[in-house]
């Protein structure tokens, strides 16, 4: 176990992380603190590890709702027929082109 701690910018020195997605991880809970000294947060690499599993858990859930909200666009298509050569394309097809 490593047991060595680090401010944000050493943390970020560190991992090969940015300080802004340090920070960004911090203001939405990932990243917490392992120990504080006076006004001094300090980061082990454990809680990196934690909040950088937390984030790409989210990440995960978002594009999984993504895909379900577009879900029932992409069923309308299967129901439409497709227009023939010389057929009107009708106002049904561009709402699905456009996203409407």
């Amino acid at each position: 176990m490593d047991y060595r701690r680090f401010n944000i910018s050493q943390l970020s020195r560190e991992t090969n992380t940015s300080r802004q997605l340090l920070h960004s991880w911090k203001r939405k809970g990932y990243l917490k603190p392992t120990q504080i000294v006076g006004t001094m947060e300090k980061y082990s690499i454990d809680a990196f590890l934690k909040a950088e599993k937390l984030h790409n858990e989210t990440i995960k859930k978002e594009l999984i709702q993504y895909a379900d909200s577009i879900q029932p666009k992409q069923s309308k298509t299967k129901k439409l027929k497709m227009p023939g050569i010389g057929e009107k394309i009708t106002d049904a097809h561009w709402d699905i082109i456009f996203g409407n």
